[in-house]
């Protein structure tokens, strides 16, 4: 009985959480480098829709990961949208970049 419960929540904590392989490509990026353009790029071709989709399933994690990419990548205006996302589940690092406009 334990192992149908551990399984069922395994595979809940898999589904609405960052997978472990986005998570290490996401911290091997070098956000001090001259242009890391190219590898935020890479990544968000990559992984947009899986970080989207978890955005909008309440991952917090994930929708600071896909704000600082475009904020990154120089696209402040849908940053926004998932600074904001990411302030109302909680994280306050996200509030203050969120546009008082």
């Amino acid at each position: 009985m334990f192992r149908i419960f551990f399984s069922v929540f395994l595979c809940v904590n898999i589904m609405f959480c960052v997978p472990q392989n986005i998570q290490d490509e996401y911290d091997d990026i070098c956000w001090n480098c001259y242009d890391p353009s190219i590898p935020i790029q890479n990544f968000l071709n990559r992984n947009r829709e899986i970080l989207k989709n978890l955005c909008f399933k309440n991952d917090v994690n994930a929708c600071m990961m896909i704000a600082n990419l475009y904020a990154k990548s120089g696209n402040d205006f849908d940053a926004q949208d998932y600074w904001q996302k990411a302030c109302k589940l909680g994280n306050k690092d996200a509030c203050p970049m969120v546009d008082s406009k």
